[in-house]
Parts: structure tokens; sequence; C-alpha cells
């Protein structure tokens, strides 16, 4: 195998490239100056011209097979091919080859792409669509809440679920009675994506709401969430239900998660022990709930 050369210049060449590093900016603006006076101006203006402010989206109009295509650019594909949200709502998925023939490109505010554009593509075939639509709704915020009510009702599965992800990012308060509905889902996947959503509101109920999920939902995933959340509520009236749960419960996730919540709400540390977890609550549960109690006193005061 040949050997590695550093080579290492000499000061000669060092202050030769420094020279021409330093002349060459001054000559180009030596040329554009002698050229009428328009040129640095117009760069004077660009350079004054304020950065688009949020996140920006690409908008084109392309030809492809004779068609004339406007829309919005949904990212690339590893082979060149992209999907267009198109100005009517419908998602192009066009190939790289033949390239299509751009006639305009240029960058705007996410804020001009209509939400409900984005949220009926969240049930698109392709999943890279899907994915992309659910980031885009993310990051337009609030903006895009309005849009969001209607797709909490959709028969797809995959629109409610990507729907709630996106609540469970930006909660809108406006949604809270729809989310609580899809707790009843019949799809596991929409009442983990409602739970989470639901929790995100940090609404009054969240406790009561944990439990009831903890001691009544089929799905071991739902119950595993609300065991999760119950933990990390800081309620330490959260223990008995947990104890109960664990009663007859061989599902080693739902164990291990239980035994975290333990942990968190009381500071000690058992690990999977469940006898010693038993020990310690039922000497300590009376003095435990008591000072809770008049914590939560005390702040009501």
């Amino acid at each position: 195998m040949a050997a590695q050369v550093t080579l290492r210049p000499t000061a000669a060449l060092a202050a030769a490239l420094l020279a021409v590093a330093v002349a060459a900016p001054l000559a180009g603006a030596a040329a554009v100056g002698g050229s009428g006076g328009q040129a640095p101006a117009a760069n004077a203006a660009a350079a004054k011209a304020p950065a688009p402010k949020g996140p920006q989206l690409e908008r084109v109009k392309l030809q492809a097979s004779a068609k004339e295509l406007a829309g919005w650019r949904l990212g690339a594909e590893a082979d060149g091919s992209f999907a267009l949200l198109q100005d009517d709502g419908n998602v192009a998925w066009l190939k790289s080859q033949p390239e299509p023939k751009w006639l305009e490109r240029a960058e705007r505010p996410l804020a001009e792409v209509p939400s409900g554009h984005l949220v009926a593509a969240l049930e698109h075939a392709q999943e890279t669509v899907r994915d992309r639509c659910e980031e885009l709704l993310v990051a337009q915020g609030p903006a895009a809440s309005p849009a969001l009510g209607s797709a909490l009702l959709a028969p797809s599965v995959e629109m409610r679920r990507r729907a709630l992800a996106v609540l469970a990012e930006k909660p809108a308060k406006q949604w809270k009675a729809r989310v609580r509905e899809r707790l009843n889902d019949d799809e596991k996947s929409v009442r983990r994506s409602a739970l989470a959503a639901y929790a995100a509101l940090k609404p009054d109920d969240l406790f009561a709401v944990c439990c009831d999920l903890l001691r009544h939902d089929g799905a071991s995933e739902v119950r595993h969430d609300a065991i999760g959340h119950l933990g990390r509520s800081g309620d330490v009236r959260a223990i008995d239900p947990l104890f109960e749960h664990l009663n007859g419960c061989d599902d080693r996730s739902l164990r291990l998660v239980t035994f975290d919540a333990l942990k968190r709400l009381t500071g000690m540390g058992f690990k999977r022990e469940e006898a010693d977890w038993r020990a310690w609550w039922a000497n300590h549960r009376d003095e435990t709930l008591a000072r809770a109690a008049e914590g939560k006193k005390k702040d009501r005061e």
C-alpha cells in the first residue's frame, strides 16, 4: 500500500496564497463598481433583505408527461422521485426519470400550505407521504388546529391516529372533547395516541382517566401507557391502583413499568421485588397519603 504523504506549504507559498485571497475580492468589487453603479446597489439591497422567518416549503410549477402541475414539494426519495401536494389537494408521485421540466421554484412560508390538504394526505397510500404531512402539520402548529377536528372523526384509522399524534405535539383545547372520545376508539393504536394527546392538554381528570384505562382497557399497550402517566403524575393516590393491577399480572413489560412507576412515586428502590414493595406500602400507606392530602390542602390555601 502506498504511503500517505502530507504536503506542507512553504512560507513563501503561504504568503502568495494569502495575497491572492485578499486581492480577488477587491478586484471583483472594482470590476462591479465600474459597471454603471447598479450592481453594488442591488447587492446592498440583497444584503439588507430580511431572512425568511419560520419554516419554509418549496412551491413549484413543472411540466411532466405533457401535463403542467403546481403545488408543494413534499421531499425527495433516494432515487430522486418525489411527492407533489397539488393545489387541488391530490398528491402526485413524480419519478426522477424523465426529469420534469421546472417552470417555477421558490421557497415559501409553510403557513401558506393548506392544512386541510395535509390532513387529507394523512391516509395516503405511501407511508413517506403520510409521515411528511404529519411532520408539516406539527411544524404549522396552532394554524393547523382547525383542520384536525374532522380528522378525529374520520373513518380512516390512520388519519385518526396521526391527527392525534399531531395534537400530542401541539395540543389544541378546542378539540379536548373529541380527543377524550377517542379514548374509547375501537383501535388500540388510536386509543394510545388519544391518551398521549389528552395528557398533553394537562386536564384535571387525567388521573381518573388513567386509572379507568388501567382497570378496563383490554390492550396491554394502552395499560402500559396509562401506568407510565400515573408514575409521572407524582400523585401517590396512584399507588393503590398500581398494586391492584399487579394482582395476577404476569405480563413482564407491564410489571416492569409498574415497578418503575412505584419508584417514581415513592423514591424507594425495591426494583422488581413485589413482596418488598407491598411490605413497605403496608407500613407507610396511611402516612404517605395523609402527607399528600395535607400538601394539596396547603396548595389550595
